[in-house]
This record gives C-alpha cells, sequence and structure tokens, in this order.
C-alpha cells in the first residue's frame, strides 16, 4: 500500500526539525517493506501552501516509481537510495511520507550519540575526520568511494531522474567499522537522501530542488547577470531556468564531490577547484581517469560526461575495481 493517512500512524515521537518539514519516528505503525523502524516526514505549512498541489499530483507518482521496474533495475536503484514507502494523507492533502530509518551500518557514535554517517564529515582534512572520532579513508577507499557514488547517481540517471541537490548532506555513507570485511565495492556503500525533491527528467519535482550553500552551480552564476540586467516575462523565464536542475547539474555537483574528497586541507569543503586534489586523484586513478573525472566540472553542461559513460569507462581509464 502507498497511501495511508495521518491517523494510521499513532503515537508520533519528533526526530529532527528541517528546513522543509519536521521528522518523526512512528513506533506504533509497521509497513511491510520497513525492516525496523519507520519514519514520517512531514512537511511544513508554509511547504503545504505554496507547493501542496505538486506534492498530491507528483509524490504518489515518485513513491510508486520502483514498482514499475524490472526486478534488476528496482534492486539497484533501492540499494542506492532512501526510497520512501507511502505517501501519508490528511483529508484530501498529501502531507508527508513514510521511510525506513538507515540501517545501523550507516550510523556512528560520538560522545554516547548515534549520529547519521552522511558524506559531509568524509569531505574534509585528515584532523577534522579524526575529530569527528571517525576513521581517516585510506586513498584506496576514497577511489573505491568514489567508484561507488559516481554508480549511486547512474542509478538514478538511468531511471530518467534528476537528483537535484547533490551534496555532502544528502548522501549517507556505511561506516567501515560497521560492514563486513571484503564487501564487494569497499567498505563505503552510499545511498542518496531526500528522495522527494527528485524529478522526473521531463517533469517537475514534489518539492523544490535547491542548491546546498557552497554548492552553486556556474550556470546559476552566469544566469544571475543575466537576471539583474532583465525585467517582466524575459526575467521570470530566466529565473525559471536557474532553478531548473537537470542531469548535467547533478554530475557537476558530483565532480565537486571528487574534488572535496580528495582536497583533505581544512578547506576541502569549499573547493571548487582541484588544486590539491588533483595531485591525489592522478595517484588513485591515474592521468586519464583524472582528466575525465574534472570534465564534470565544465562549465559547459554539454561537455559533462554523463553518469553512463563514467561507469561504461572507469576500468577502461584505468579506474579501481
Amino acid at each position: 500500500m502507498r497511501r495511508y493517512d495521518k491517523s494510521d500512524l499513532g503515537r508520533l515521537v519528533k526526530v529532527d526539525d528541517g528546513g522543509q518539514a519536521q521528522l518523526y519516528s512512528a513506533p506504533l505503525f509497521c509497513h511491510p517493506e520497513v525492516t525496523g523502524q519507520v519514519l514520517y516526514k512531514e512537511y511544513e505549512r508554509k511547504v503545504l501552501d505554496r507547493f501542496g498541489s505538486a506534492l498530491n499530483n507528483g509524490l504518489s507518482t515518485l513513491v510508486a516509481y520502483p514498482d514499475s521496474l524490472n526486478p534488476q533495475q528496482r534492486t539497484g536503484l533501492l540499494a542506492r537510495t532512501i526510497w520512501p514507502k507511502a505517501v501519508i494523507v490528511d483529508g484530501k492533502q498529501v502531507v508527508g511520507l513514510i521511510m525506513g530509518k538507515a540501517n545501523p551500518a550507516f550510523w556512528f557514535e560520538s560522545d554516547g550519540e548515534e549520529l547519521l554517517f552522511n558524506l559531509k564529515k568524509l569531505l574534509a582534512s585528515p584532523k577534522h575526520i579524526e575529530r569527528q572520532t571517525l576513521t581517516v579513508p585510506s586513498l584506496r577507499e576514497r577511489a573505491l568511494l568514489a567508484r561507488q557514488l559516481i554508480t549511486a547517481l547512474h542509478h538514478v540517471h538511468r531511471n530518467n531522474l534528476v537528483v537535484g541537490d547533490v551534496s555532502g548532506n544528502n548522501i549517507v555513507v556505511t561506516n567501515p567499522n560497521r560492514v563486513p570485511d571484503g564487501l564487494p565495492g569497499g567498505a563505503y556503500q552510499v545511498k542518496f537522501l531526500d528522495v522527494d525533491s527528485f524529478r522526473f527528467q521531463h517533469g517537475s519535482p514534489p518539492v523544490p530542488q535547491g542548491d546546498t550553500p557552497t554548492w552553486e552551480l556556474p550556470e546559476s552564476l552566469q544566469l544571475d547577470v543575466e537576471i539583474a540586467a532583465a525585467s517582466g516575462l524575459q526575467r521570470d523565464s530566466l529565473v525559471a531556468r536557474q532553478r531548473l536542475r537537470t542531469q548535467a547539474t547533478d554530475i557537476y555537483k558530483m565532480g565537486l564531490v571528487m574534488v572535496r574528497l580528495f582536497d583533505e586541507t581544512d578547506d576541502a569543503p569549499l573547493m571548487y577547484e582541484p588544486i590539491n586534489a588533483r595531485p591525489r586523484m592522478v595517484a588513485a586513478f591515474g592521468e586519464p581517469l583524472t582528466k575525465l573525472l574534472l570534465m564534470m566540472l565544465d562549465e559547459v553542461p554539454e561537455r559533462r560526461p554523463t553518469s553512463e559513460y563514467l561507469v561504461q569507462n572507469w576500468s577502461r581509464f584505468g579506474g579501481a575495481a
């Protein structure tokens, strides 16, 4: 079942506050596709007032999308995302969604508290990673993680989807201390969060796709100049273009992930240029694959490689298996 009334959830316990939604656990509610804790994400009133129609029309379609895939495609997509399991309605309005809590491998303990292990924690200097009580990944582990990230993005893109807000906050990784040794693809496995802001390539997202600060796009910055000089309908058209996220913008942001993963300086979370990362990338991948990966940062979207091309040519360009 992909649709429930809010009253079906029973008692709710607040877990977290977000910019667009509140997150609750639903300890009395069970869903056949969730092993463990069910989480309920309820949109803020300001989001419902502005985007309620889009949620009503689009979220159910997005939630049910994996049901339309063949078993191999479905498994590949669900293995790399925290996909919502159902929409929640209050009366006739979609007000939120339910999903499973990320399994324990995606968490780590700090000062007696369990924290979600998001990718942002690895886009930092080794000293900063250690201060977070985390293990600093080796060069090979970073290379394997890079391939996991590109592969995960490809599983989204091959299904005609756009992530939109690719950033260190919206990707979770496994804790290498909580997974078996010798795991295929390395100890760092990845999943995308916030699937409700995904959109089909030729559609609109149920909730707005934005840019996390310090993850801005060159095409958006270029449009800023044009928007400042425009007015009326022309300005509205330019603003709409600036807000549009595509698979090419996903590629650019994943290119920033590559640079920040290998930068290893205190400035890593802010880096747009591979000044420090490039030598480490060459050591990890070799020159040909490094050059291909850095093409993801091309200011011209059409010149960026697709996720399909990256996956298909990874080994040919010398990447780690």
